[in-house]
């Protein structure tokens, strides 16, 4: 995508690598043995720049917006109405607010399994190499069991806030799903197996590492629940690498090669966008409120809701922008491949 070194370490190689590292030393809980600044440190610098670098990409053009209306205009426009009701009754009750935090850790799940096959697929496709019907349903009904391992565990990690009577059931079952976790761990080597015997090779690492990837974030989420920012993060530079691709694709020129400074650039205006979005739009409102004679914790409650909102939009928008299938997503993404130019 962008070199075979550079896709494998963005991709899965850190993260197995400082993964591993967590869970053979790291203290636990980690969040209370890392200085406060640097979650928000890393979240300023790769999360949040991968939600921009989403947005440019779908809100760039005029065209673009009209083709995704859905992610685009109508889900936005009606998650936002949602998000201001539950805004206006938090000093009511704050149930609304929490469900929309329940709603964004739930679909996380479904994000997570999405991309991470979206990655093994693409990488298929660079390296010229192919998943038989049987490999690919085997690898994906693996991450879909994992993915229902995840929702498991978000429910259980944040359903009191909005059904207590809940929480208990949810926690039973979350002691009980790590089988699936396993299940789906054996059905996706099963699938990665298939295609080793088929083609008397390895497959290749690129395939391999978000896969792998993802199976160790969640065996440190079971491990230590306060590594989810590690998580988070680690997400967001596997990411980083596809809409820097398809920036590069769009060029009137486009190059195989991206050049180390030119990514630098994108990348830096990318973190000043997002900063200035993501942390000045609650400051904003918090100021302006305060400014008004506000005394209540309503910033709170609209910081969490435009948490929520960008996270759920930016899995919706996922969702739609890469969609492998589409002839104008894999034109997009592998124009700078000698093997998509000369299919037209």
């Amino acid at each position: 995508m962008i070199a075979p070194v550079v896709d494998l370490l963005f991709t899965g190689g850190l993260s197995i690598l400082v993964t591993g590292a967590l869970l053979a030393f790291a203290p636990k809980p980690l969040g209370e043995h890392v200085p406060s600044l640097l979650p928000y440190a890393l979240t300023a610098a790769v999360t949040w720049p991968h939600f921009a670098s989403s947005y440019r990409l779908l809100y760039a053009t005029r065209d673009r917006v009209l083709a995704y209306r859905t992610a685009s205009l109508y889900f936005p426009l009606a998650l936002a109405a949602y998000g201001i009701f539950a805004v206006a009754r938090s000093p009511v009750t704050p149930v609304h607010v929490h469900l929309l935090s329940l709603a964004a850790a739930v679909y996380l799940a479904r994000h997570y399994t999405g991309q991470t096959w979206g990655m093994m697929a693409s990488f298929a496709y660079v390296e010229g190499v192919t998943f038989t019907p049987r490999e690919r349903r085997a690898c994906q009904l693996g991450l879909d069991l994992v993915m229902l391992w995840h929702m498991t565990w978000a429910s259980a990690q944040s359903i009191g806030m909005v059904a207590p009577s809940l929480e208990p059931i949810a926690r039973r079952l979350d002691a009980h799903v790590d089988p699936l976790g396993i299940a789906a761990f054996a059905l996706g080597l099963s699938g990665l197996f298939g295609m080793s015997i088929r083609t008397g090779a390895f497959p290749p690492a690129r395939i391999l590492a978000p896969w792998l990837a993802l199976f160790g974030w969640y065996a440190l989420l079971r491990h230590d629940p306060s590594t989810l920012f590690v998580v988070q993060v680690s997400h967001a530079l596997q990411y980083l690498i596809f809409p820097l691709r398809i920036e590069e694709n769009g060029r009137p020129r486009g190059v195989s090669r991206i050049a180390p400074t030119r990514a630098a650039g994108w990348l830096t205006g990318l973190v000043l966008l997002s900063v200035a979005s993501f942390a000045g739009i609650p400051a904003l409102f918090r100021y302006s409120y305060a400014g008004a004679g506000g005394a209540s914790d309503l910033p709170v409650a609209f910081t969490s809701v435009f948490v929520s909102f960008v996270n759920i939009h930016h899995y919706f928008v996922d969702s739609c922008l890469y969609k492998l299938r589409n002839p104008a997503v894999r034109r997009e993404l592998f124009a700078h491949l000698p093997l998509q130019a000369a299919r037209g």
